[in-house]
């Protein structure tokens, strides 16, 4: 029998007799009530008289003097159908939920497995009455739960945390409460437990045993007026036109909505996703289901914020308008249940916010909270979720918690055309009007926090194109991308030269004669051209195209071009191990050009390149030769590679984008001094690289830092 039915069916016997022993102080009342009228009275009249015998202590009643104990003696309680049987001397609607959690299916599967009566006797006898309080008996069947992986199953620890930031103790009286997708329930039990007023809890499921689980699990704990219903909530809402003063949801994870038609406009204005993610039209509906002073919080992918669709956007941009994000709160990998490695965040949406709050989001990096061997497993322990919470209620800026302003997340997107020329270098001109050159055209994105649009794009993209491009005003589209890495990537401190000095003359001291080409240098100073009025700035993916190589280079031992490893360009093996003849279709990287790697634990390394086809894991960067020397170019991105190397995220492998990389800001000096900078630096960073592959630990560090140090002064040099 899988691990999983197993699971379930210990869960069942455990519920039924949590039942039985609730029951037990009423079964002689209502036996002797049911033996009086059970030939006078039809069901409905006796559900009243047995209520009324009740007193509404329990919300369930059973007309039978056995139990489950019987079910291992007597011959017609005997099997699968004998638990039938027994379940049907219970009230209409407890049978019902039990069969539907899958009773008889259960019990049929025991039988099967010769494992019917074992469990039976195992559980028949144990006391989970009086003896055991609600809370208890709630423990028990959570780590039933946790055992069966085919629940969605949200742990107690993170269940408390959201619990935590949902509820507001300002309010008073009893308050409503709402799951879209509530599976096991135990978002709705905890935010009950947390709460200081009452709490009336209305949970929905697509799976029918979960709905019956949680009636069934109510009915054990007294909790009479939870309501549960079966469905899907985003087309068939069990609990329509009801307003909700909290909604906590562990929002399914990837949930496609391929096959969906037709929408309700009024709680998803924006339709059906074009990227089929299901996870938009669900905060659509919290949204919807939140009263006027409603507050939510749900669990998410980190990319429901940053990924760059257009209906992604166009609902990040309203819920921004409407002033519903609260706070955005990123987990450590392995916070979320059952065991996997996707990374989440939280999110805290608010219809009533405070003063302080309104028109801001607060952005809170959990994953600074996490200290000691980060090769362990992450746990969510009560420690880490106070800071969290308190990081949430202290609403402060600091290193973990950036506070942004709406308009930060907004930027206006538009295309610039330039134009195609002759050989001649004179524009072509068709039917009026000037040739668009495909091959340059930019997308350009500008923050909505420029005040002048045009002035930013004159000053930063104009000026380096073609004196005739021209922005294609009709293309102008809003989009809203919220970031949450972005406040708190910081660039690596690079110590200077001066700091490093006295280590890496301390090593060449120890070093042979190899070393005596550098060891020759002057510190001579980098002829400085005059600047008026700053350097020019400009995004990387203005200037710049990035290509990656698509088709897969056919290895051999000895093909007429290298492929291009990372060993091999560190100079670390003077020979490359692998090589490939001509590839159709992919660019040759030739000698002086810039790669970038952007897979593995160095992602965001950069490279000065060789003559060869790159490895899938690299891009190669083509410039505009009319900007950038070629030479002081490599050394520019070489200077903000601490910056992409910590840049690049990932679980068990690091990983660079394209878009990463055009966000970097580049200063652009005149041509004269690019010339002067790359005369002083080459020497130097030729010495040093053919240095650095004969060192070892330590001393190639320490000589790496260097070297970069030496870089990054000779590049930002004013």
């Amino acid at each position: 029998m899988p691990v999983t039915d197993s699971a379930n069916a210990l869960l069942l016997f455990v519920i039924l007799r949590r039942l039985e022993c609730m029951f037990e102080p009423y079964r002689n009342r209502v036996m002797k009530l049911y033996n009086q009228y059970k030939d006078v009275v039809d069901r409905d009249d006796m559900d009243f008289k047995v209520r009324k015998v009740i007193g509404g202590e329990i919300d369930f009643y059973i007309l039978s003097a056995s139990t489950m104990g019987d079910l291992l003696s007597h011959g017609y309680l005997q099997g699968a159908s004998g638990l039938e049987h027994y379940i049907d001397c219970f009230d209409t609607r407890t049978a019902r939920q039990l069969k539907e959690f899958g009773a008889i299916e259960y019990a049929s599967k025991l039988m099967y497995d010769d494992l019917y009566y074992f469990v039976v006797d195992s559980i028949c006898y144990l006391e989970l009455g009086d003896s055991i309080d609600a809370e208890d008996f709630e423990g028990i069947v959570i780590d039933l739960i946790s055992s069966s992986s085919n629940h969605q199953y949200t742990s107690s620890e993170l269940s408390r945390l959201m619990a935590t930031l949902l509820l507001d103790d300002k309010k008073e009286g009893s308050q409503r409460l709402y799951d879209p997708t509530c599976g096991t329930g135990n978002l709705l039990r905890m935010a009950q437990s947390v709460s200081k007023s009452p709490l009336f809890a209305s949970g929905q499921d697509m799976d029918p045993k979960m709905s019956s689980f949680n009636a069934l699990l109510s009915k054990t704990t007294n909790q009479f007026n939870n309501r549960f219903a079966i469905g899907n909530a985003l087309v068939a809402d069990a609990f329509p036109n009801e307003y909700f003063d909290y909604i906590v949801a562990d929002l399914p994870l990837r949930f496609m909505v391929t096959g969906f038609f037709a929408l309700d406009r009024n709680i998803y204005p924006f339709g059906i996703p074009s990227n089929n993610d299901g996870t938009w039209l669900f905060i659509q509906h919290i949204i919807a289901k939140m009263n006027q002073r409603g507050r939510a919080v749900f669990t998410c992918l980190p990319t429901v914020f940053s990924e760059d669709h257009p209906y992604c956007s166009t609902v990040r941009s309203w819920m921004l308008d409407n002033d519903l994000i609260e706070s955005i709160i990123s987990l450590p990998t392995g916070a979320l249940y059952p065991k996997t490695s996707a990374a989440i965040c939280l999110c805290v949406l608010n219809k009533d916010k405070s003063s302080e709050r309104k028109n801001k989001v607060q952005i809170i990096n959990a994953n600074a909270f996490v200290y000691g061997n980060k090769n362990r497993r992450f746990t969510l322990t009560d420690d880490f979720s106070n800071q969290i919470v308190n990081a949430y209620t202290e609403f402060e800026e600091n290193e973990f918690c950036h506070i942004a302003n709406n308009e930060e997340f907004t930027q206006y997107v538009f295309k610039i055309y330039q134009p195609e020329r002759d050989e001649n270098s004179n524009v072509i001109i068709v039917k009026g009007e000037k040739k668009i050159d495909s091959k340059k055209t930019i997308v350009v994105s500008v923050p909505n926090t420029e005040k002048d649009v045009i002035d930013y794009v004159k000053r930063n993209i104009l000026n380096h194109l073609d004196k005739e491009s021209w922005i294609d005003f009709s293309s102008v589209r809003k989009k809203c991308v919220i970031d949450i890495r972005a406040p708190f990537i910081k660039k690596p401190e690079i110590l200077p030269l001066s700091v490093l000095k006295n280590d890496v003359e301390h090593l060449l001291n120890q070093l042979s004669n190899q070393i005596h080409t550098l060891s020759s240098f002057e510190e001579d100073s980098i002829p400085v051209t005059p600047q008026f009025g700053g350097p020019d700035t400009c995004l990387l993916g203005t200037v710049a195209r990035f290509r990656r190589t698509r088709n897969q280079a056919s290895i051999k031992a000895n093909g007429n071009y290298p492929i291009l490893t990372p060993n091999y360009l560190r100079g670390y093996i003077s020979q490359p191990e692998e090589f490939t003849d001509e590839i159709e279709g992919e660019t040759l990287v030739n000698e002086g050009d810039t790669l970038v790697l952007l897979d593995g634990d160095n992602a965001g390394e950069v490279f000065y390149g060789k003559k060869g086809y790159m490895s899938r894991t690299m891009a190669k960067v083509d410039l505009d030769t009319n900007l950038f020397n070629p030479e002081y170019f490599y050394y520019l991105i070489k200077s903000v590679e601490p910056e992409l190397r910590n840049m690049a995220k990932g679980n068990a492998i690091k990983h660079l984008t394209i878009s990463d990389l055009r966000s970097i800001q580049l200063s652009i000096p005149p041509m004269v001094q690019q010339i002067s900078v790359v005369r002083h630096l080459n020497p130097r960073i030729k010495a040093f690289d053919e240095l650095i592959p004969m060192l070892g630990g330590e001393a190639r560090e320490t000589m790496l830092n260097y070297r970069q140090a030496l870089i990054n002064e000779a590049i930002n040099l004013e």
